[in-house]
């Protein structure tokens, strides 16, 4: 019995609003925000010399960028699960970073190192 109704409302669908960023509806906005993204990184890739980190960055972004368009385009829960899981992952990093930089930078300044620094700059630039 319970399957022959739902075969019988089977065509009825909910409509429901797609969600909005104030005007803006999320879905084509992360598409198309995604697949700029994607080709920023490659043209970041073809145009800066290539490095370890260079490209460890670029893979890192175009994985992410395709990751969410794909979620987006397929309504692939998991694909934006990891999505949203590595911009946590990158909030952490930064918020690591905001603590440590500046007990580093100080350190850094503190020491007079830079002096020492630009000084062996001034020297090997002298001997050559």
């Amino acid at each position: 019995m319970f399957r022959m109704e739902r075969i019988r409302y089977a065509w009825l669908s909910i409509q429901l609003d797609s969600p909005k960023l104030g005007c803006i509806p999320i879905r084509p906005f992360l598409i198309f925000g995604s697949s700029l993204g994607t080709f920023i990184t490659l043209s970041y890739l073809v145009t800066e010399p290539l490095t370890i980190r260079n490209v460890i960055l670029c893979a890192l972004g175009a994985s992410f960028n395709v990751c969410l368009v794909y979620g987006a385009l397929k309504y692939n829960d998991k694909a934006l699960k990891y999505g949203q899981m590595f911009v946590i992952f990158l909030m952490i990093i930064s918020t690591a970073l905001l603590c440590f930089m500046p007990v580093s930078v100080t350190g850094f300044i503190s020491s007079d190192y830079h002096k020492y620094y630009k000084l062996k700059l001034r020297m090997t630039k002298s001997k050559n």
